[in-house]
């Protein structure tokens, strides 16, 4: 049995454009054989622990199991008591036992941060919902008018923002509808805070 290989496909050698099938068979297992040493001899090597492409990506999602009611013209920031996930990183990136409103950056980076929810309807007032670094400074948020005929105010909030180890997000949340107005609990879209890692 006779193997050919056009020019135009392959870049061979004349002498190597007519292959009978065991020599085909004997090059392929030389060449596999050759990449599994490559990768045994990458995985050993400081690179392959240390380098972003080898390495999990560190992304987190957590949500809070109940319902959280906001007062009035307070600022608040949101609580997580349950998690979806925290993978990636050598230390947890959140806590279910304290501080449970915060992600927290073990592994330097560019990451996308997001929050979803759902505020209980009112038709009176405004909300507004932020994401915010290190307790202190905004990076990104969204106001609405209140909905009338008993709807609910719902919020998708998602940015980029670089990160250094030790840095923090968390969510806070302003509404103004003369009374307590709770952050539903609903399904796996309120209350959902979650990020992960995009680049060094």
């Amino acid at each position: 049995m006779t193997w050919r290989f056009p020019n135009q496909d392959l870049d061979l050698p004349e002498e190597d454009q007519r292959l009978d099938h065991d020599e085909l068979l004997k090059r392929f297992v030389t060449v596999s054989r050759q990449v599994e040493e490559n990768f045994k001899a990458a995985q050993a090597s400081p690179q392959f622990t240390a380098g972003a492409v080898w390495q999990a990506v560190p992304q987190a999602r957590v949500y809070n199991s109940a319902s959280i009611s906001i007062a009035n013209g307070t600022t608040t920031a949101l609580t997580f008591d349950s998690e979806r996930w925290d993978t990636g990183a050598t230390s947890e990136q959140h806590s279910t036992s304290s501080n449970t409103g915060r992600l927290t950056c073990q592994r330097a980076g560019l990451y996308q941060v997001g929050v979803a929810l759902n505020f209980d309807a009112s038709g009176t007032g405004s909300r507004v919902v932020a994401l915010r670094l290190n307790g202190a400074t905004t990076i990104a948020e969204d106001g609405k008018p209140a909905l009338a005929g008993g709807y609910g105010t719902a919020f998708a909030v998602v940015t980029d923002y670089r990160l250094a180890v030790g840095d923090y997000m968390d969510v806070v949340v302003l509404q103004n509808s003369g009374g307590s107005l709770n952050v539903l609990a609903d399904g796996n879209k309120s209350p959902e805070f979650y990020w992960h890692w995009v680049s060094p």
